[in-house]
């Protein structure tokens, strides 16, 4: 049995507005028996403490301290390397955990996360113009696309692409697949020393920032094939997941 867990949540423990058959009955179990997790997102459109009262809603157990996000990590990462002066690419709804730096005047950084249909020519001439005078250019996920009521839907990662490609620059990645995004949220579940990181698991829907992602980092990756699971792109990938789960409720 794995020493901890960590999940991504959209398309893994809920889909639709909905929790995944089995999933909250699995979390409550990994409560009641002691089981370390965490739940991971690069979701960038809201701040914690809606994800947290998401999380609720569908009858999940949930503390604020279990839900690491890109958007923190970003802000983390910002502040490692000394910004003070951000340009939040964001919905207004998430800025809320970019307290403490300032959004306005000429920015140390660019944080690019997912504005969905609120993308516009404007914002990303803001970011290509403060990326040519020097900012920082910090990619809270470099996700292509996601699963929505409407299919696949483009994520912030091709934004990202499109402002580096625009502006010469390579961005930082603050969430998944950063492997210091999985270090810090098992470094968070204050583990015993010793414990192998293959004993650690990272369960998700998206087969490179989830899978490859926690691989690289020297984590175990367990991929399920519910949200975005596509089985044409798994083969032929080169990426070979420790498990292959029809769902999370499989580990119930």
């Amino acid at each position: 049995m794995p020493a901890a867990y960590l999940f991504d949540l959209d398309g893994t423990l809920y889909q639709n507005s909905a929790a995944i058959p089995g999933a909250v009955d699995l979390i409550r179990r990994l409560k009641s028996q002691g089981t370390p997790f965490r739940f991971l997102t690069n979701t960038t459109s809201k701040a914690r403490s809606a994800i947290v009262t998401r999380l609720g809603s569908y009858g999940f157990p949930v503390e604020s301290h279990e839900v690491f996000t890109a958007l923190l990590a970003g802000a983390e990462l910002a502040r490692s390397l000394g910004c003070r002066r951000l340009l939040p690419l964001v919905p207004e709804q998430a800025l809320e955990d970019l307290e403490g730096f300032e959004l306005v005047g000429e920015p140390d950084a660019v944080l690019v996360g997912d504005l969905a249909e609120a993308w516009s020519f404007d914002l990303l001439q803001q970011g290509f113009a403060a990326l040519l005078k020097g900012a920082r250019l910090i990619a809270l996920s470099r996700d292509r696309y996601w699963m929505t009521e409407r299919g696949l839907t483009l994520d912030s990662g091709p934004f990202v692409a499109l402002l580096e490609d625009a502006a010469g620059v390579k961005a930082l990645v603050a969430g998944k697949p950063s492997a210091a995004f999985f270090e810090g949220a098992v470094e968070s579940m204050s583990l015993p020393a010793g414990i192998p990181r293959s004993e650690i698991v990272m369960i998700g829907d998206d087969l490179r920032g989830d899978i490859a992602g926690a691989q690289a980092a020297g984590y175990a990756g367990y991929l399920v094939r519910t949200g975005k699971y596509q089985e044409d792109q798994l083969q032929g990938s080169g990426i070979n997941p420790e498990r292959i789960l029809a769902s999370v409720a499989e580990l119930l």
